[in-house]
């Protein structure tokens, strides 16, 4: 559920080398995380702190129920000076 006020961010490829390392940055930086990824295995060893969803590109109405709640900003990037000191 999320909690009033935080952005909620959606991470594609969240298992993936990359993804995992942002994954983590942003829960430390209090940001409510969504990690997507297609293999559930793989998601099992994401952060904790990030809440966990099965999500196929190939998959479109999937992957659009699985990104309905996630924040959206369009005039800065979501990575901001305070995922710089993590």
């Amino acid at each position: 559920p999320a909690r009033p006020g935080l952005m909620r961010v959606a991470i594609l490829g969240a298992s993936g080398k990359t993804g995992r390392y942002l994954v983590a940055a942003l829960c430390a930086a209090e940001y409510e995380t969504v990690a997507l990824g297609r293999c559930a295995e793989r998601l099992a060893a994401v952060d904790g702190r990030a809440e966990k969803r099965l999500a196929d590109i190939e998959d479109p109405a999937g992957l659009q129920a699985a990104l309905a709640d996630a924040s959206m900003e369009r005039e800065r990037p979501i990575i901001s000076s305070r995922l710089a000191s993590t």
